[in-house]
C-alpha cells in the first residue's frame, strides 16, 4: 500500500470512530426525510366542556382551546417510528397525556389524517 492509502484508510477509520462517538442518533438526524403529517386534535368528551389540546411544546391558550365537538387541525414532520406527545388540559391544568407513534409509511401521509381525541376523560390516538 501506499503512503497516500494509508492516509485515506486511517482517514476514514477516524471519521467512522467520531461518528461512533458522537451516537447513532447524530447520524440519523442528518439523513432524515421526514414529512408532513396532519392531525386532527378532537374533543369527543361527553361534558360539553372545551378542552385544550395541545403538541408537546406548545401553552395551554384560547388558540388551542377546542369546543366539544369540534377539533383543531395541526401538521407535524413525522418518519415511521417517531412518537408525538399531546395533552389535554384546562387552565393550565393537564389532564391527559397521550403518547403517539407513527405506524404509517411516509408516502401514506398526503391520504391519512391523524387523530388525537380528547374522549371519557382520557387522550387516545387513531389512525396512526
Amino acid at each position: 500500500m501506499s503512503i497516500r492509502s494509508n492516509r485515506l484508510a486511517i482517514n476514514g477509520l477516524a471519521l467512522a470512530g467520531l461518528m461512533a462517538l458522537t451516537g447513532c442518533d447524530w447520524v440519523q438526524d442528518r439523513f432524515r426525510e421526514c414529512r408532513h403529517l396532519r392531525i386532527d386534535l378532537e374533543n369527543r368528551g361527553g361534558s360539553g366542556q372545551a378542552v385544550n389540546l395541545v403538541l408537546e411544546g406548545e401553552r395551554f391558550g384560547d388558540d388551542n382551546l377546542v369546543p366539544w365537538l369540534s377539533s383543531r387541525r395541526v401538521e407535524v414532520c413525522a418518519e415511521r417510528g417517531d412518537v408525538k406527545r399531546f395533552r389535554a388540559g384546562r387552565s393550565d391544568q393537564t389532564l391527559s397525556i397521550a403518547n403517539c407513534v407513527v405506524t404509517r409509511p411516509t408516502y401514506e401521509y398526503e391520504t391519512t389524517i391523524a387523530r388525537v381525541v380528547w374522549d371519557r376523560g382520557e387522550l387516545g390516538c387513531e389512525n396512526w
